[in-house]
């Protein structure tokens, strides 16, 4: 199933990248498989714990137990946060591009506005900013997931 891909010019300055959007269904299908798996129960078991030290540690008060997962993002968000980084290693492997002067922005969105997306994107407006061989990772045969 081919991935759609565009490549977008910041507006407001000369930041390049490219916003990869995956197929609902594709994720849809992979969350059904996941939300009852051990994997996924223990990281947001985890991620709980984190909430609760992270507010103990900084208010001094008792942690409000009801609020504990107000903040959890959804599973979509961890396969989408994973592809990114991924792709970032291969950009700088592929293109010889500092992935430090990479960012992401993860378009997972809500129960009720559920997004699939990506944007990886030059973090400053330098000499790297131009991302030379990027442009050619963006070609549908490059994209292609078999």
């Amino acid at each position: 199933m081919p991935l759609q891909a565009h490549l977008g010019v910041g507006e407001r300055d000369a930041r390049r990248g490219h916003l990869l959007r995956l197929p609902e269904d594709l994720l849809s299908r992979w969350e059904e498989q996941v939300e009852s798996s051990d994997a996924l129960r223990l990281h947001k078991e985890a991620y709980g714990r984190f909430c609760e030290y992270r507010h103990s540690a900084r208010t001094g008060q008792p942690f409000n137990e009801e609020t504990r997962y107000n903040t959890w993002p959804l599973p979509r968000y961890y396969a989408l946060h994973t592809l990114s980084h991924l792709l970032i290693r291969t950009i700088a492997l592929e293109c010889g591009y500092n992935s430090a002067s990479l960012a992401e922005r993860i378009y997972a969105g809500t129960e009720d506005d559920p997004r699939s997306g990506n944007l990886i994107y030059t973090a400053v407006p330098d000499a790297e900013g131009t991302l030379g061989g990027l442009v050619s990772l963006a070609e549908p045969d490059e994209l292609w997931c078999g």
